[in-house]
């Protein structure tokens, strides 16, 4: 009997443990539920600021690059003809440097060189047009031009879209050092 007093007791002791728990998570499950959302939100905040702050302080000390978009074109241009993949992917903005180089490496894996590159660039630069779009963040200057209407296949069937193929190079001048940087 007193066995049987001592389960039914701690039988009684868990369901009251129980019930008070989803008390508890009922009343304070949602401020809990807040307070957590609101941790998460201060911890994105924090992880964002500190990558903000690491770029700007990499992008102050980014003097890599021409006083005019023309000479970064042509500084960059240097660096592919030379092979040097890490001076190139250095006149990209800092936050794109390290898959600029990955794609260079993965070029030079899969052709052996970087002539297409090297032709793009040319191509661009013997037929596109110069343009400047002014916008809130600055001046982008992009040399493009059209290579053809663009077109998608649909069952075996070639249909003209409504926009064009192109080509271009994209450079947005660094706030902070004035120095024309690839943004593409």
């Amino acid at each position: 009997m007193k066995h049987l007093l001592k389960v039914v007791g701690i039988t009684l002791v868990a369901c009251f443990a129980v019930m008070m728990v989803f008390y508890c998570i009922g009343v304070y499950g949602p401020r809990l539920e807040e307070y957590l959302m609101e941790k998460k939100g201060e911890k994105i905040l924090k992880i964002f600021s500190d990558r903000q702050i690491a770029y700007e302080t990499a992008a102050k000390q980014d003097y890599f690059g021409g006083k005019t978009p023309e000479e970064t074109i042509a500084l960059y241009r240097k660096a592919l003809v030379a092979g040097n993949i890490e001076q190139a992917s250095k006149y990209s903005r800092v936050d794109l440097q390290e898959k600029e180089l990955a794609g260079f490496k993965e070029a030079l894996k899969k052709d052996g060189n970087l002539n297409y590159t090297i032709s793009y660039v040319d191509s661009v630069m013997k037929n596109g047009l110069k343009k400047c779009s002014v916008d809130n963040i600055g001046c982008t200057f992009a040399y493009s031009f059209q290579t053809g209407k663009s077109t998608t296949t649909i069952n075996g069937k070639v249909i003209p879209t409504d926009g064009v193929e192109g080509m271009s190079l994209e450079l947005d001048q660094n706030p902070y050092t004035k120095i024309w940087k690839f943004v593409r």
